[in-house]
């Protein structure tokens, strides 16, 4: 059974009138997932980061949103049109380029805290029984602190870790639900933001209930080749409309925006024609770029999980990543790896 990608058909079938989505972005993405759900397809709350047309009913800024993520990484969106370009009703179904779940990027770009201040649960950590504190630091893969005073300084250094991995995706962790579940055994709990607990200790209140009388089927994504892939993620994130001080960065690396430019097109025009693998790419349209995304690919408060959840929504999950920069880095003898 085929997605319905006209409005007018998805109304329908959610039993919510077009008219009535704008301002109701989370009712009417719950109910696609429950009366026209995708296999896969799971719920996600966040912000919106893109153009909001001063016409539309939304203030400009990030937007609280919600929205669905289908099992390939894509996003489906019944109501960005009513931010981007209202009385223009469209399912958006495509790249994340303007979502930011949980409000991880937004976090990571306040200013940090000051050197030694602290983080208002250092008392309760130094409170925790010790199978707690090891379960913990086992999620962390840390060592068990010795020294559990509140002021101590192994119970800073645990704090901070602890914060840090509340500021990461669950995919940059390497067991999401151990974390989640360690903290939570410790009366930590209300440190998670609720949408990341949901997702991880709860996917039945994110995803497709089981037993669902009809599943839809996805839209077909676009296919890529692996080059395509690469020129993509570079042509996104490697230009001044992502990256705004991106020419003075460029001139400390011994390059003009020009430099970058062709050296952009020059790839993106090879990908149309040439070979699928990245083994295939002429070096010398990789060098120039394999020196410039080493530097700047990524850096930046939150770019890294702007980079990976854009990645993953063209079908690289972060592990991929890593070897895909790898590969196209050894094609001109530089080391390139994401992770």
């Amino acid at each position: 059974m085929h997605f319905p990608l006209e409005p007018e058909a998805l109304a329908l079938e959610i039993d919510i009138p077009v008219e009535s989505w704008p301002l109701n972005c989370h009712g009417v993405a719950e109910a696609v997932l429950q009366k026209a759900p995708v296999a896969g397809m799971r719920l996600a709350r966040g912000h919106y980061l893109g153009h909001v047309s001063p016409s539309s009913q939304y203030r400009g800024g990030p937007c609280q949103h919600s929205w669905l993520v289908l099992a390939d990484g894509r996003i489906l969106d019944p109501t960005r049109w009513a931010m981007e370009r209202p009385g223009a009703p469209e399912i958006y179904i495509g790249e994340d380029d303007v979502y930011d779940e949980a409000g991880l990027e937004i976090g990571a770009r306040m200013m940090p805290r000051l050197p030694g201040s602290k983080l208002g649960f250092e008392d309760r950590l130094a409170q925790a029984d010790e199978s707690g504190i090891a379960t913990l630091c086992a999620s962390l893969g840390r060592k068990i602190p010795e020294d559990l005073t509140p002021e101590g300084a192994e119970i800073a250094r645990l704090a901070d870790a602890i914060h840090w991995a509340l500021k990461s995706p669950p995919e940059q962790l390497s067991d999401a639900a151990s974390f989640y579940g360690a903290l939570n055994a410790i009366g930590l709990k209300a440190l998670v933001k609720i949408d990341l607990w949901k997702r991880v200790m709860e996917p039945g209140t994110t995803g497709v209930r089981p037993g669902a009388n009809r599943i839809f089927d996805a839209p077909p994504a676009l296919e890529m080749t692996e080059a395509q892939k690469l020129a993509r993620i570079f042509c996104k994130f490697l230009i001044i409309e992502t990256r705004p001080a991106i020419e003075e960065e460029l001139e400390e690396l011994g390059y003009t925006l020009d430099d970058l430019y062709h050296a952009l097109d020059d790839l993106e025009c090879w990908t149309k024609h040439g070979e699928a693998r990245v083994e295939d790419i002429p070096a010398f349209l990789l060098t120039d770029l394999n020196v410039i995304s080493a530097d700047l690919l990524g850096r930046g408060f939150g770019q890294d999980i702007r980079v990976e959840r854009f990645a993953a929504s063209i079908g690289i999950d972060r592990a991929s990543l890593d070897d895909l920069l790898r590969r196209a880095g050894q094609r001109s003898g530089y080391c390139t790896g994401w992770l």
